[in-house]
């Protein structure tokens, strides 16, 4: 399945420690992103982290640990870019909540993406973030390597007071608001970086990362025949040694590691039917089984 975007919200606040922002409701197993970008105006409160994300149906958001941080040289005012997910989410999803280590005094803006196509599992393969010195630099998210063909990159960029207005080809820009949020699927393995376009260049500091996309499902038909090593069949021993044959239509050997390195393993158990053989009886064989041994010496009966 190739990644989509299925939805993009975009939340501000310019006051207290909490915003809640509204989505439509998710499907269960896609990707929740939270790309945060904010710019205050007291440098002696603090930086502006986030410390939670959490929302209505229960999902654990994880920290990418791209979390940047740039203080102006002359304002010393704090400026922040970070990126938290949960990934293979249980579907329902209305609100999610971000909670920031201080209250905001001017201006925070937050993005909530959800994909689809993601990995369920390990979805995150890398991330980085960038800061410039004491002066802005020019408006670029942080480079970003993949190893693998098809997976989602993602950046976001604060550039202070100077608004964003969009992000140069290939990459698509995902934001109406002030700061840089854009995302590309690259379709071969390489490095990418995200350069976006405004009034003038101010970056402050950028995070992005590389999310997985979902490994293909291979099906592996197997064929219904069973062999059996022993056809002898005893009237004292009806053990059978029994072997199952696997067809791999998908033309992956047992063991093989195919493609995203997943390897496929596979065992296979199979319970011997207990075969009863009864063999004709004989008039010999009744009376040996039928007629007590003194009986058979009164008569005779050899």
């Amino acid at each position: 399945m190739a990644i989509s975007l299925v939805q993009n919200v975009l939340g501000s606040l310019s006051s207290g420690t909490t915003k809640t922002i509204t989505i439509s409701p998710n499907t269960g197993g896609n990707l929740l992103v939270v790309l945060s970008a904010n710019f205050d105006n007291d440098d002696m409160v603090g930086q502006l982290n986030i410390v939670s994300v959490t929302d209505n149906q229960g999902n654990s958001y994880t920290s990418t640990g791209t979390a940047a941080v740039f203080f102006d040289s002359t304002t010393l005012n704090p400026g922040t870019t970070d990126i938290w997910y949960a990934q293979n989410t249980i579907g329902g999803v209305t609100s999610v909540i971000v909670t920031f280590d201080v209250a905001v005094t001017h201006y925070a803006e937050l993005v909530v993406q959800e994909y689809s196509g993601i990995a369920l599992v390990g979805a995150l393969e890398t991330g980085a973030s960038f800061t410039t010195g004491a002066t802005p630099g020019n408006n670029a998210g942080p480079m970003l390597t993949s190893a693998s063909n098809g997976n989602l990159f993602l950046s976001v960029c604060n550039t202070g007071n100077h608004p964003v207005t969009g992000v140069t080809a290939p990459w698509t820009y995902d934001n109406s608001g002030t700061f840089g949020f854009a995302h590309y699927v690259e379709p071969v393995a390489g490095t990418e970086q995200a350069l976006f376009t405004g009034t003038q260049p101010n970056q402050y500091c950028s995070s992005g990362v590389v999310f997985l996309k979902e490994p293909p499902t291979i099906i592996l038909t197997l064929s219904d025949s069973v062999s059996f090593s022993d056809s002898t069949v005893k009237e004292d021993e009806t053990t059978l040694t029994d072997s199952l044959f696997l067809s791999d239509m998908a033309g992956v050997g047992r063991g093989q590691s195919v493609s995203d390195s997943m390897a496929i393993t596979d065992s296979f158990s199979l319970q011997s039917s207990s075969v009863v053989v009864v063999p004709t009886p004989t008039v010999e064989t009744l009376v040996n089984q039928l007629v007590p041994a003194e009986v058979k010496t009164f008569f005779e009966i050899e």
